[in-house]
């Protein structure tokens, strides 16, 4: 079993209605979404950061690349952005799901867990990745 106080970093690519991008910790791009992943992180009691802009650069990603990033360059990302542990995710507003539709993935032990979640608000898509991830940590089974 993992540390279920391991330090994670989520690696978020945003492709919304009108705008989209990846979320970091000093860009730009949607303070609003940065601030629903830290609430949802304290709800779960986990210590989440997100990738500064400079890291994503150094390390070649962009909001096309970010869910492509080899699983084996994990553990790198995630120690450059303070974080012991990586979670990836899509969010991709759908008008016919009539919300976000988010896709997780996530590796502990060795294992990749990958769930996903429809027709939310973008809060209750980071609850779930948050609640997933913690699932996953503390032993209990995979994401619901």
């Amino acid at each position: 079993m993992v540390d279920a106080q391991a330090a994670l970093v989520t690696l978020v690519a945003v492709h919304g209605r009108k705008h989209s991008g990846i979320l970091s910790s000093d860009g730009a791009f949607d303070p609003d979404m940065r601030e629903a992943l830290a609430n949802a992180a304290q709800r779960y009691g986990l210590s989440i950061s997100v990738p500064s802009v400079a890291t994503l650069r150094r390390n070649q990603i962009s909001i096309d690349t970010a869910v492509l990033t080899r699983s084996d360059q994990w553990p790198n990302l995630a120690e450059m952005s303070g974080g012991e542990l990586l979670l990836v995710g899509d969010l991709q507003w759908n008008d016919g799901a009539l919300g976000w539709v988010a896709t997780w993935s996530f590796k502990a032990s060795g294992n990749r867990h990958r769930w996903s979640v429809r027709g939310v608000n973008y809060d209750e898509a980071f609850r779930n990745a948050v609640r997933g991830t913690a699932r996953v940590l503390s032993g209990n089974g995979e994401p619901l």
